[in-house]
């Protein structure tokens, strides 16, 4: 595994004033190189892949002339991108082995063998409570380009899948890691899927441990466990022992609020020293939140006060569900739980602001990128993801949030 220089804003200390030049210990095309992954069941093609399209394309003359227009082009035509809804429905018709021409079935069709498989296998419709009507968010479903990562859990039981379903959806619809074995409620969700058990199990094993005369495992089970799920986290006494590990280990982790909370202040302090007055003032808004929409979005176009809807943008399926705009910061400021995505942009902002050599700003994101996720118990940065992807392409340009900007506004263009 690579390693990497300390970052301005340390995991264990608020953000502060800082300047000082960093010293990388890797160049960009070594990263390239020689990225690992750690032993899991993760699909290693893909990121193997991934990762040599980067290289290929901030390597390239096209990515030093006319950056934007490179990056741009390859996340609209060079990224495999599968669209959620289009996914959905194909399993849904494999699977109900419809005899109708695919192009002749309805949405109708879709959402009533939706409804009837989560009622018939007794699922929720949603992991927390919310006022949107059931076909409203089923229409959602067969309608949206992504989703986020617990939507493909709930469809998981709703739908009866398999592991195996479960992690093609995670990996090649929303191109985001699979199971994640360091989180307790991942891991029961796989059990549930291997074993066909319903979601009424999967809360009794997210509040269950293991019996007091339960066998300690040795040292090994800990650590093959992730890597082989089907060898040793089948049998529930051994997943027990394995979720109170886990537990205790996450104990001791960051929560992911506190770390969005010191991130957007490190955010919100670089973008205040670089960000131009009249542009806060465009939108009649000078909030923090608004500073940094304002910073990362400037050229999206605006329906009034709010940003022009990501449907209409020509990278809806790749970064649709990414974006950081001022309501969905209200919102984690007020409690929702942050994802790697709002982690990432604020780090990425973070970096944008320091004025050091592209290879520098690269290799410093990463190895602090690296340390939140893991801080926060999330797998590490991640290219097989459009938006990660883009992230790191950005960082290798002379002005990183300019070309982030310039991408996002090209993307509304016709």
């Amino acid at each position: 595994m690579l390693c990497f220089a300390v970052s301005v804003c340390t995991l264990t200390a608020p953000c502060a004033e800082q300047s000082e030049e960093r010293t990388s210990k890797v160049d960009t095309q070594s990263f390239f190189l020689e990225w690992e992954i750690e032993d899991s069941i993760h699909d290693f093609d893909f990121t193997k892949r991934s990762i040599a399209n980067l290289r290929r394309i901030t390597d390239s003359e096209a990515f030093r002339q006319q950056d934007t227009k490179t990056i741009l082009q390859y996340l609209q035509n060079e990224m495999e991108i599968v669209s959620f809804s289009d996914f959905l429905k194909r399993f849904l018709y494999e699977k109900a082995e419809l005899q109708l021409p695919y192009s002749e079935v309805s949405d109708a069709v879709y959402s009533t063998l939706i409804q009837d498989s989560f009622a018939r296998n007794h699922a929720p419709h949603a992991f927390s409570q919310v006022t949107s009507r059931w076909s409203s968010i089923v229409h959602r479903w067969l309608t949206s380009a992504s989703v986020e990562r617990n939507t493909v859990f709930l469809l998981g039981f709703g739908l009866q899948m398999t592991d195996e379903e479960v992690s093609l959806f995670l990996t090649k619809v929303l191109k985001e890691d699979d199971f994640r074995f360091t989180d307790p409620v991942e891991t029961v969700y796989w059990h549930c899927f291997h074993r066909a058990l319903p979601y009424a199990e999967a809360l009794a094993l997210r509040d269950a441990v293991p019996p007091s005369n339960a066998p300690l495992p040795g040292p090994a089970f800990f650590s093959e466990a992730p890597k082989h799920p089907q060898a040793y986290l089948i049998d529930r006494e051994q997943l027990l022992v394995y979720l109170s590990h886990i537990r205790d280990q996450q104990s001791a982790l960051q929560t992911t609020d506190e770390t969005f909370d010191r991130l957007y202040q490190c955010a919100l302090a670089a973008v205040t020293r670089t960000l131009p007055e009249e542009e806060i003032q465009t939108i009649g808004d000078t909030s923090g939140a608004a500073k940094l929409e304002t910073a990362l979005y400037s050229g999206v176009p605006r329906t009034g006060k709010n940003l022009a809807s990501t449907a209409r943008s020509l990278l809806a399926k790749q970064l649709g569900h990414t974006r950081l705009t001022r309501q969905r910061i209200g919102r984690l400021l007020h409690g929702e739980k942050p994802t790697r995505f709002d982690l990432l942009t604020l780090l990425f902002l973070i970096h944008s602001a320091k004025a050091t050599a592209p290879k520098d700003r690269f290799s410093g994101f990463i190895d602090e990128a690296n340390d939140v996720l893991r801080a926060c118990g999330m797998f590490e940065v991640y290219p097989v993801h459009p938006y990660e992807s883009f992230l790191l392409m950005c960082l290798l340009t002379e002005d990183p949030l300019y070309v982030f900007n310039d991408v996002w506004e090209s993307s509304y263009e016709s």
